[in-house]
């Protein structure tokens, strides 16, 4: 018949004469804890590589870059209490770069379905299938997979075409415009121009103060200017068309 400790229902630890003190988890270790999930990784590293992706489309963009960063460091501070595999955090890599190609390919979708799959399947294995609790739900893997999809399609296409655009704003974007010679232009001088005033030099002659002048290219901080083409001035300058003289004519019948 067992005996001691082993019969007792109310089983007991042996501490050998030392003090049992139970510990609480602190407010930030008892938050991670509950972070600390396989969908939460899987939904964190994926904002992490989209956000960072499109930051590099747009660098400008600095708040893709600290959700980028920010997600991804949380993600991996969660993967390392989970029975993560490498393969999968490639295979999410490896999706990302598909979504970005599609889109700079102009492949019309065909990369990001594949992108799709293969975050699909990063997911599935991310972590080690022997373990029945750290596995991505099935929900998270489709939601996450089209909105990634999704992002890529209409969101980076957005960004690539921003960055593509014809410059409107800073001095490269003056370049075409017309101003006004805010002082004589021999052959430098200054021009209001969008509300501001810049240094400008004039291509040709010298452009007396107040004439509207067109802005022909940027070199450095200085316009580079000409005397607006004028309609008037080009009419005036035609000459006149036969018999169309409003001048007195010579003799006349008595």
């Amino acid at each position: 018949p067992a005996t001691g400790a082993l019969a007792n229902p109310a089983f007991s630890l042996d501490t050998c004469g030392f003090d049992l003190v139970s510990f609480k988890m602190s407010v930030a270790e008892s938050l991670f804890h509950s972070f600390a999930d396989p969908n939460v990784a899987f939904l964190l590293l994926n904002i992490g590589f989209l956000a960072l992706i499109a930051w590099i489309f747009h660098p400008g963009f600095h708040v893709s870059l600290a959700v980028g960063i920010i997600s991804i460091v949380v993600a991996f501070a969660i993967l390392e209490t989970l029975p993560v595999e490498l393969t999968g955090v490639l295979l999410l890599f490896v999706a990302a770069v598909l979504f970005v190609v599609d889109v700079k390919a102009h492949a019309h979708g065909v990369l990001t379905a594949g992108g799709i799959a293969v975050l699909i399947l990063g997911g599935l294995l991310l972590f080690n299938p022997t373990v029945p609790s750290a596995r991505v739900s099935w929900p998270v893997l489709v939601i996450v997979s089209v909105a990634a999809g999704s992002f890529a399609a209409f969101l980076l296409r957005g960004l690539i075409s921003a960055r593509n655009a014809p410059v409107t704003m800073g001095i490269e974007g003056l370049q075409g415009r017309t101003g006004i010679a805010e002082t004589a232009l021999e052959p430098k001088g200054r021009v209001r121009a969008r509300g501001e005033t810049w240094t400008a030099v004039s291509t040709g002659d010298s452009i007396p103060k107040g004439t509207t002048v067109l802005i022909t290219s940027v070199r450095g901080v200085n316009l580079l200017v000409e005397p607006e083409p004028s309609d008037a001035s080009d009419r005036a300058s035609e000459p006149s068309p036969a018999g169309s003289s409003a001048g007195p004519k010579e003799g006349g019948s008595e």
